[in-house]
């Protein structure tokens, strides 16, 4: 004991038993994995466990009715069963039938004798034999439909249903028989449901889904929905760019205006050719330059400029004056007139200097001129010298 105490005690696994071999899983000895204890021996899972008929069954089965009976039982299992008693005047297979109450003298009828004379095609049947013996025996099962009261009823599930006015989902109801069952009345056809009642209905569907399934995108659109409804749902608005105009319900692209592919295209002026943003290729005409610029006067096609005053090259193709005309020495720049108002700018004046001081125009204060206003001061001598002179 004082050993036991000190090194502890060892509890063994439980043992696992295989097919067809005993088992006791109180006492430990449980199937092994994949197997079940089938009263007493270990089965496959997937072959289940037959449930063992009672004794008076297992009686009625045979047709016996006294004294122990041994035999296989609905399991196949063997079992000795004591199949009851006789009362007087019968005695256990008087009639000749082995472990049938009988009455000496009388010959027992046969199991399907006794069902035949009843008139029962199924099920337990008790009532007296022909020698007058009560008895309990099974007259058969049924090879199609269902036993009712003692006679085989044939009702399927589909006349079951169509008797009922069911055509969907399951039915518990009183059949052709008699007896309360429940059945399966199949499925609706798609896109139908099955509602409580077990008929089928069909539930309109969303102007979304209708549209998608349809393959509409926008707009009005009248056809049949899914349940064969003829209806029209508003498939929306197009709101995606550049798809942003509704074209026999599907969105498609939004050309640019002439002024948008010219802005695109980065012209501002003249004609401009290129991809507008649907992918197409255009020439269009892009907008009037605001005076004093012109198109491409500044040197560059396409954009509207001018060249300031003072500047040189404006008699270049291409280019205009801001404010001015091309005047003066070549290269010819932008500048203004005899007389023109001026502010100081170099290169302002065409000829002679601008009088900011004086006059405030474009002015010369000596040299040949043709008129007062082309003198700073003083006249131009326009009856004699034709010089600008002081008074």
């Amino acid at each position: 004991m004082l050993t036991l105490l000190g090194t502890g005690c060892q509890v063994p696994p439980l043992e696992q038993v295989a097919g067809d071999k005993s088992c006791d899983e109180d006492a430990g000895h449980a199937c092994a994995p994949g197997y079940l204890c089938c009263r007493g021996t270990c089965t496959p899972s997937n072959q289940g466990c037959c449930q063992p008929e009672d004794d008076a069954t297992f009686c009625a089965r045979l047709g016996k009715t006294c004294d122990p009976v041994s035999a296989d039982d609905n399991c196949g299992a063997p079992r000795t069963v004591t199949c009851g008693t006789c009362t007087d005047p019968a005695v256990c297979g008087g009639g000749g039938v082995l472990n049938v109450c009988g009455v000496l003298g009388c010959t027992t009828e046969t199991n399907a004798a006794f069902c035949t004379r009843l008139g029962k095609a199924c099920g337990p049947v008790t009532a007296d034999d022909s020698c007058g013996v009560p008895r309990t025996i099974s007259c058969g099962t049924c090879t199609s439909g269902v036993c009712f009261q003692n006679q085989c009823c044939a009702d399927s599930d589909s006349a079951f249903c169509a008797r009922a006015g069911k055509v969907c989902g399951s039915f518990t109801g009183t059949d052709a028989c008699g007896q309360t069952r429940t059945a399966n009345c199949g499925n609706c056809p798609s896109p139908e449901s099955c509602k409580p009642d077990n008929t089928c209905t069909c539930t309109g569907e969303t102007d979304s889904a209708f549209c998608t399934r349809l393959g509409k995108q926008c707009g009005l659109y009248t056809g049949p929905d899914h349940c064969g409804v003829i209806r029209t749902a508003n498939c929306g608005v197009c709101t995606t760019p550049p798809n942003t105009t509704c074209q026999s319900n599907t969105c498609a692209c939004t050309p640019d205006t002439d002024a948008q592919l010219c802005a695109r295209l980065g012209v501002q002026c003249g004609t401009a050719t290129g991809p507008d943003v649907c992918g197409t290729v255009r020439t269009v005409a892009c907008p009037m330059c605001t005076a004093p610029n012109a198109c491409g006067g500044s040197g560059t096609a396409g954009q509207c400029g001018c060249i300031a005053v003072g500047s040189t090259g404006c008699s270049a193709a291409g280019t205009a004056c801001c404010d001015g005309a091309c005047g003066g020495s070549n290269p010819s720049r932008c500048c203004r007139a005899f007389g023109d108002t001026c502010t100081g700018i170099a290169g302002e004046c065409c000829q002679g200097i601008c009088d900011v001081g004086g006059s405030g125009t474009c002015c010369k204060v000596s040299g040949f001129c043709s008129d007062n206003a082309q003198c700073c001061s003083g006249n131009c001598d326009t009856g004699g010298t034709d010089q600008c002179f002081n008074p």
